[in-house]
């Protein structure tokens, strides 16, 4: 789950602010971000954009390309997962009266989730370990 918070009682899971992204990725980033979260606990990033200004889109590229380290043109192309143009259309024509949309795919390895209130939240899938035990 993308908002998710420890179920124990007087535990939340605290974002951390990677250094490693937030100081050399981030600043090479197609876009510029409000916020850039790291949850490591979940593997799990979460950014803030200003949807006024950034398309979802840029934003969604953006925070993959700091999240993996990779140039934007190294990643695979959003078309592969969505409808580029559908998605910023869907995304932008929201307004506070409609709601929050949000769109989950998954993209170059990453599971994506993006609201229409301008934030990109990427997390690496978890893998399910599954172990034989012979009898």
């Amino acid at each position: 789950m993308i908002d998710k918070q420890d179920s124990s009682p007087g535990k939340t899971t605290q974002p951390k602010v990677s250094p490693s992204v937030e100081k050399e990725a981030l600043e090479s980033s197609v876009c510029q971000f409000e916020s850039f979260e790291h949850y490591p606990d979940e593997n799990m990033y979460r950014a803030i954009f200003d949807a006024n200004t950034v398309s979802p889109s840029t934003a969604v590229i953006g925070v993959i390309s700091a999240v993996s380290d990779k140039d934007p043109l190294d990643i695979d192309p959003l078309y592969s997962s969505i409808d580029p143009d559908a998605f910023d259309t869907l995304m932008s024509h929201q307004s506070i009266a409609d709601g929050d949309v949000h769109v989950a795919f998954e993209l170059a390895g990453y599971d994506v989730t993006v609201s229409s209130y301008g934030s990109v939240t990427v997390q690496t899938p978890q893998k399910d370990i599954t172990t034989a035990k012979g009898d």
